[in-house]
């Protein structure tokens, strides 16, 4: 059994790390060796690559920590102003305006000489975020971490700062359009809120998922072929939201669809370079790595002292599948994933 486990644990920190579905190759082995495993295992098997991906990718996660305490300050002001009490309504909402203006985090403007007019202070923030968007610089220049984004302009591709830079929205409360972070922070939140909530539903409700040898095979078949195409051809370039890949991410939940290909699919499909739309896609799956992971955690914490060692060789080969799959986009195209893809679910349907 605890061989079976170890082995279990190197195939996953093999590949979950490429869009080659991690479950079809769980499931090939469980065929090979007549060996199963339940849905506990596959979340306690995710915990692993999600701590891999936080402290690999910790500089976006330093990014959607800003975004968060962005419009979660923007939040609180406008809390601050609706509820605020005083003699006078207009009054009592002029001075948190001014307020607001004046105690803005440094994330958000750059330092500007406080000024008593709200109008006034409002028209430079206005000024200050203009210069900032289209000067493609992070709304933080006194960061001491380097911004994750560097702008690549292809005429087919575009890099992921280009993304935010086009689909920047609205804060919340304001008609100010939001800073990269903030932006980014949206954007990944609309990727992994579908797939959190039926990700739960399933676990919590106890729903059987069909994952048959042969529909994971077809879904190999099918999405390796999407994969394929979407890396050459893309039709969803003028695409800005992440509401779009929140929906297909839940296709994650299949057997056989592989999250990291889904998402791969998805980005490409935007226009996003290979290297920057993986980036994205393993960003994407922190939460959902984690929360599957802490979920399978928290079903089967009495057998997690056996797991222990083949946790640690799991990421041992895990940051190293990491950093070769990176290295191997930056050259090479997802063409060789894909005829993979399809020949393993040839290779499923005929066993």
């Amino acid at each position: 059994m605890a061989d079976s486990n170890i082995i279990l644990f190197i195939v996953q920190g093999i590949t979950e790390f490429f869009p080659i579905s991690s479950t079809a190759h769980l499931h090939l082995y469980s065929k090979i060796v007549s060996h199963s495993f339940t849905l506990t295992d596959s979340m306690l098997l995710d915990l692993v690559p999600g701590i891999i991906f936080l402290m690999y990718f910790w500089r976006d996660v330093y990014s959607l920590l800003l975004g968060l305490f962005e419009v979660g300050h923007r939040v609180m002001c406008w809390a601050r102003i609706k509820y605020s009490e005083g003699p006078s309504t207009t009054s009592a909402r002029r001075n948190a305006k001014l307020s607001l203006c004046k105690e803005r985090p440094d994330s958000d403007l750059t330092q500007e000489p406080a000024t008593s007019d709200p109008a006034a202070c409002e028209d430079s923030s206005l000024a200050s975020r203009q210069v900032t968007v289209t000067s493609g610089r992070w709304p933080d220049p006194n960061a001491a971490i380097p911004p994750p984004f560097n702008r690549r302009n292809s005429k087919k591709e575009r890099s992921l700062e280009d993304l935010l830079t086009s689909g920047q929205c609205i804060m919340p409360y304001s008609q100010e359009k939001c800073s990269l972070n903030a932006t980014f922070f949206y954007f990944v939140l609309w990727s992994v809120i579908p797939t959190l909530i039926c990700g739960a539903l399933i676990s919590l409700l106890k729903i059987s998922i069909p994952n048959s040898v042969r529909l994971i095979g077809i879904n190999s078949i099918i999405f390796g072929t999407l994969l394929g195409l979407a890396d050459y051809i893309h039709p969803l370039y003028r695409v800005n939201s992440g509401k779009l890949l929140g929906l297909f991410h839940i296709l994650a939940c299949i057997p056989g669809v592989s999250r990291l290909g889904i998402c791969l699919t998805v980005t490409r499909a935007m226009g996003l370079s290979r290297r920057d739309a993986a980036r994205l896609s393993f960003v994407c799956g922190i939460p959902v790595m984690l929360a599957a992971g802490g979920m399978g955690l928290l079903q089967g914490a009495s057998s997690m002292l056996p797991l222990l060692a083949p946790s640690m060789l799991m990421f041992i080969i895990g940051v190293i599948s990491l950093r070769l799959f990176l290295s191997y986009i930056k050259k090479h195209s997802l063409l060789f994933f894909a005829i993979y893809r399809v020949c393993l679910g040839i290779l499923l349907l005929v066993i």
